[in-house]
This record gives C-alpha cells, sequence and structure tokens, in this order.
C-alpha cells in the first residue's frame, strides 16, 4: 500500500473507529468487558512491553488474519468478531487503521486505544517483556 492510500485509510478511520483512554481500556479490560486486546506492532517493537494477554498480529496481516472465509484466518481473532476488541499500536495510529479494517470485515466492537502503548505505559498500567 502506498503512503497516499494509508493516509486515506487513516482519515477515514479517525471518523469511524472511536478511541478510548488507556485508563478506559485497562477498566474495561477488568471489568471483563475485552474480548481481546490486539497489538498491530512489528516484532521488534515487543522489547518494549505488551499489555499482558495481548494477541500480537501486525497491521498488514489484519486483513487476512480477521478475515473468517481467509486461508489466513487467525482464529484467536476471528473467534472475537462480535466482541470487544482494543487495538493499540505503539501511539495509536496503526491501531486506527487496523480498526477500521476490522470494521469493514463485519467486526461490530472494535475500539483504537488512544496514545498506544506508550500511553498504556505512561498511566502506569502493567506490561510484559
Amino acid at each position: 500500500m502506498d503512503p497516499s492510500q494509508r493516509q486515506s485509510i487513516l482519515e477515514q478511520a479517525r471518523k469511524l473507529v472511536p478511541e478510548v483512554s488507556p485508563q478506559d481500556a485497562k477498566s474495561e479490560m477488568e471489568g471483563g468487558k475485552v474480548g481481546i486486546f490486539l497489538d498491530v506492532r512489528e516484532a521488534h517493537e515487543l522489547r518494549k512491553g505488551f499489555v499482558p494477554g495481548a494477541v500480537r498480529i501486525v497491521l498488514d496481516e489484519v486483513p487476512d488474519a480477521g478475515d473468517p472465509d481467509s486461508k489466513f484466518a487467525d482464529e484467536q481473532l476471528t473467534a472475537h468478531k462480535d466482541d470487544r476488541i482494543v487495538v493499540y499500536c505503539a501511539t495509536g495510529v496503526r491501531s486506527l487503521i487496523a480498526g477500521f479494517y476490522l470494521q469493514q470485515l463485519g467486526y461490530s466492537d472494535v475500539v483504537s486505544m488512544a496514545g498506544g502503548i506508550q500511553g498504556w505505559q505512561q498511566a502506569g498500567n502493567p506490561t510484559k517483556r
């Protein structure tokens, strides 16, 4: 995907994908309201920490991984099609794009965590390495 296409998708995503604060995401997790946290960062970014229990699928793989009819479908994701999915990245941009992709695939309750893992950590929430 070229940069102009990604920018166009990001603009649409900002209008359509709700954002939640890291504190709200943590509260929802503790209250059992989150099906999964989806980390869309690259492998080398994980050394900075990740939300405990998060499923990681790189952003470029989300459209195929989230499509139950794809041979690349990821059962950890597709099993949560009707559950709350909190998507995050480093700062909250790629997670918006991933949320947009999932909405296009019919996922009903997808949100992007504002500030990404950086915001999560700055709020004092736990991470694993």
